[in-house]
């Protein structure tokens, strides 16, 4: 069996992801679906998942811990009261402002301004561009697997998941 380079490893990793994920995603509405009728019938919230009568993990439902929400239209008062009795966490406040707040301002040397009024604005610093991570596009499982079918030999891809064909 040929090796593969660190690209079509990629490439094929990827592909069986995307081939995967869609069945996994219905096994699990399936199985959901099954244990909330269950849980409304009987209140079984969980359940073994069993392969050839050995238990080989479970399925349960979750459940959102119950707890106080801000009513809606009334955002403004609660930010007020939470800020009243220090119930803010002023590292996130970047969180509550509109989205594309950053648009509304420019670099201006080693200052950022406000690019409506021009005023420089001191509370903010101006960050350069970092990388935030890598993503792989393409690798369609109709174009990928049957591509490197041949490559993979007999052991087929499950030697692969097995720790690599080499």
């Amino acid at each position: 069996m040929s090796s593969l380079t660190p690209d079509e490893r990629l490439a094929l990793l990827n592909a069986m992801a995307k081939a995967v994920k869609p069945q996994l995603d219905g096994a699990k509405a399936e199985a959901q679906d099954d244990l909330a009728a269950r849980f409304a019938e009987d209140g079984t919230d969980r359940r073994a998942i069993l392969v050839n009568g050995e238990k080989v993990g479970e399925v349960g439902i979750s459940f959102a811990k119950a707890g106080p929400a801000i009513a809606p239209g009334r955002e403004r008062e609660a930010l007020e009261a939470a800020i009243e009795m220090g119930l803010v966490d002023w590292s996130k406040v970047a969180a509550l402002l509109v989205r594309g707040w950053q648009g509304r301002f420019s670099r201006v040397g080693d200052a950022v301004v406000d690019a409506q009024t021009a005023e420089v604005a001191d509370w903010l610093r101006w960050e350069p561009s970092r990388a935030k991570g890598a993503s792989v596009r393409g690798c369609e499982p109709e174009k990928v697997l049957p591509a490197l079918s041949a490559k993979l030999g007999p052991a087929g891809f499950a030697a692969l998941l097995e720790g690599g064909a080499e």
